[in-house]
């Protein structure tokens, strides 16, 4: 059988240097490696990471330029809804720490049949308040697919990279690379790379994505997982304030309904949904004393404290197995043996409220409470409702970059 040159997993070299480890220039053409930058290529089924591609593309490509937009997002870890530019925040969900510092892949494991299923539904990540789940990494090669040129190399595109240029001139960095010529804002560092500050990322997402959207990253920003703990609301209006350019009033916007302690993307959409739905704006993250457990303290996603009617967001952490299942079921049961009722919501509810919001409605009308007429998500409005949490029509279209 004949055997190739082996590929060192997460190379990412010029073609004279794969050249000279004797790789055929008629591999370099191959489904083997893929060209990153011109001249520049990678191991398709085991490329460089997200965070070494930004440094070559900062150090060589393109020096000094800063890394911005939806790259940016994913190297903070931000929230991106699984449609945006090509899958790019769920590499960010993935970020491991090694002893090299922290490093973002550029390849997701290949998914099980129910994650696509998932994705159709827009499922967003699981929850930090979630028992934490180890983090999926890319599967090692055989030792056959590293020499047999008979192994099939599965298909892969690479994750855009953004990066922002001064006004004029010419940039080319080759077709995967997004330049976007004005000036870059406010600027951290992350592992070496001179990346937009979360906020000026915020911004930046506000001329591509839909409201819904970005106030999940704003929640995020807010959240007990942000990349700015320590900065507080009003200076990032402020930092909004500064930069008076394309995406400043939608980042404004999304600020504005952002909320602390919002665990998920997914409880971002519920919120929003129930609010646009007539009923009065529910509190995240409840803490109620645990009946079982004195001392103890359990965490309710949203709800109405006064109306003891509490609402749980159901991602698709809750379906990996039995002690999940057992959790879960002990969650419920503390809260409602006290008193409260429980409604919960799938990422399918909040595609289709119906059925979600007329239980809703029950509760407060249970409780004593003015509930919002169900016409207000009856027939076309329960469609229009759903309409404005899901991914727009052009979701399969790429973020193309702002001039």
């Amino acid at each position: 059988m004949p055997r190739t040159t082996p590929l060192p997993p997460g190379a990412l070299l010029s073609r004279a240097d794969w050249i000279a480890r004797g790789v055929s220039t008629q591999r370099l053409s191959g489904p083997d490696l893929t060209r990153i930058f011109p001249g520049v290529y990678t191991p398709t089924a085991q490329p460089a990471s997200l965070t070494a591609m930004c440094h070559r593309l900062q150090t060589h490509v393109l020096p000094g330029r800063v890394i911005s937009h939806s790259t940016a997002a994913s190297l903070h870890g931000l929230p991106l809804p699984w449609w945006f530019d090509g899958g790019i925040g769920l590499l960010g969900e993935r970020t491991r720490r090694t002893t090299q510092g922290r490093i973002t892949p550029s390849r997701l494991p290949e998914a099980s049949p129910d994650a696509r299923r998932g994705e159709a539904l827009h499922q967003p990540a699981a929850s930090p308040r979630a028992a934490s789940q180890p983090a999926a990494s890319q599967p090692a090669a055989s030792p056959r697919a590293a020499s047999s040129s008979f192994e099939p190399t599965p298909a892969w595109t690479p994750p855009p990279l953004h990066c922002i240029v001064p006004p004029g001139g010419s940039h080319s960095a080759g077709p995967g690379v997004r330049v976007h010529r004005s000036h870059p804002g406010q600027t951290v560092s992350i592992e070496g790379l001179v990346v937009s500050h979360p906020v000026e990322v915020l911004r930046q997402l506000g001329t591509a994505l839909p409201l819904v959207d970005l106030v999940a990253v704003a929640d995020h920003l807010l959240g007990e997982a942000s990349p700015v703990p320590d900065l507080p609301p009003v200076d990032m209006r402020e930092i909004l304030r500064r930069e008076q350019r394309h995406g400043s009033p939608a980042a404004r916007n999304a600020l504005a309904l952002a909320r602390p302690r919002v665990a998920s993307p997914g409880e971002t959409r519920l919120r929003l949904l129930i609010t646009r739905a007539g009923f009065p704006e529910p509190t995240p993250d409840i803490v109620v004393p645990d009946p079982d457990a004195p001392g103890h303290l359990r965490r309710i996603d949203l709800g109405y404290a006064h109306l003891l009617i509490g609402i749980e967001y159901q991602g698709e952490y809750h379906r990996t197995g039995r002690d999940q299942w057992r959790a879960d079921e002990r969650r419920r049961d503390a809260p409602a043996s006290v008193g409260w009722d429980l409604r919960y919501a799938t990422a399918a509810d909040i595609a289709r409220p119906q059925r979600f919001l007329s239980a809703l409605q029950r509760s407060f009308l249970r409780a004593g409470a003015e509930a919002p007429p169900a016409s207000n998500w009856a027939g076309s409005a329960g469609a229009e409702l759903g309409r404005g949490t899901a991914p727009p029509a052009h979701a399969a279209r790429l973020a193309r970059p702002a001039r």
